[in-house]
């Protein structure tokens, strides 16, 4: 799959493309990816999944539900062929609707298939919608295929509501409406290592100061290293009782696991709430803590 961050970019192959701000790539979305890609491979075309990066344009951007990477990473999953996220600014957002279908369908994606929901909207203050989509694909010389959005408990499946249930903590909720495990990617860091001298080695995580995270806690864990799914224990938070900086980190205990690998690419689930974050007297206090938390994970386990 080929990233590309270019509001110049042009297409010389025929392409199917769809839209969208595709926070999460929750399950509508993978409906119209995998819609477009099913086109594309029987018509023999490429697949856009096509998106605006509005981070530099608006004052405000809300968290995001996966970060650059871990979107990459689904999208190169669902064979996806281009993820082309164009960077948005002033000439973009004054196009009018049949402005914004000659300059990007037609001219730089040479679409001859739009993949969009039923909500899409585009140009100038949002004033393009599906019926102009459809209305405009003879002249510019393509197919609009619309799909209806997905429900789940007679609500329609949005980004907003996943990242409300991820701010709430459920993660179950928020695992069933994005189609998968909200998960964390990224490089394992050296830590301070004071998991160790108390008996529960543990692996750290960064995290994008974009993405969304659930409350800070203790969380059961699904972990997966090279081909390898193992389960655990996660903190995510400031760690209080031995940092003093608020730099939120992921840190994870493998049951059973001891090996070095600092420097690879991890990923990492919370799937089940356990905790609130708290800070503790001692480092004695704290283990004795981590006992209580593995314990409870273990059980959580013991059930599914």
């Amino acid at each position: 799959m080929d990233i590309i961050n270019d509001k110049n970019f042009s297409s010389e192959n025929r392409t199917v493309v769809t839209f969208g701000k595709f926070d999460g790539i929750h399950t509508g979305h993978k409906l119209l990816i995998n819609k477009a890609v099913a086109i594309a491979e029987k018509e023999g075309l490429k697949t856009i999944l096509c998106t605006f990066d509005m981070r530099k344009w608006k004052s405000h951007s809300e968290p995001q539900i996966t970060d650059v990477k871990e979107k990459e990473i689904i999208c190169n999953e669902l064979g996806v062929d281009i993820l082309l996220e164009i960077p948005f600014d002033d000439s973009i957002a004054l196009l009018e609707p049949e402005e914004f279908i000659n300059e990007f369908i037609r001219k730089k994606l040479n679409a001859e298939y739009v993949v969009v929901g039923t909500d899409w909207k585009y140009g100038k203050d949002r004033k393009g919608d599906v019926e102009s989509l459809v209305k405009y694909s003879n002249t510019y010389g393509y197919t609009a295929v619309i799909e209806e959005k997905i429900t789940i408990d007679n609500r329609e499946i949005s980004s907003t509501w996943i990242r409300d249930e991820i701010k709430s903590g459920n993660m179950e909720k928020a695992n069933e409406l994005l189609g998968y495990p909200y998960f964390f990617y990224g490089m394992v860091e050296s830590g301070k290592k004071l998991g160790r001298t108390i008996g529960f080695p543990t692996i750290n995580l960064s995290v994008d100061c974009d993405k969304i995270l659930p409350p800070y806690g203790v969380y059961a864990s699904i972990i997966k290293i090279g081909g390898r799914v193992l389960h655990g224990v996660t903190n995510v938070g400031v760690r209080p009782t031995v940092d003093d900086d608020e730099r939120v980190s992921v840190e994870t205990y493998i049951f059973d696991f001891d090996e070095q690998v600092y420097g690879e690419y991890i990923m990492v689930e919370p799937v089940h709430f356990i905790r609130k974050e708290k800070k503790f007297e001692s480092l004695a206090e704290l283990k004795k803590q981590l006992e209580c938390d593995i314990f409870n994970v273990k059980k959580f386990y013991n059930k599914i």
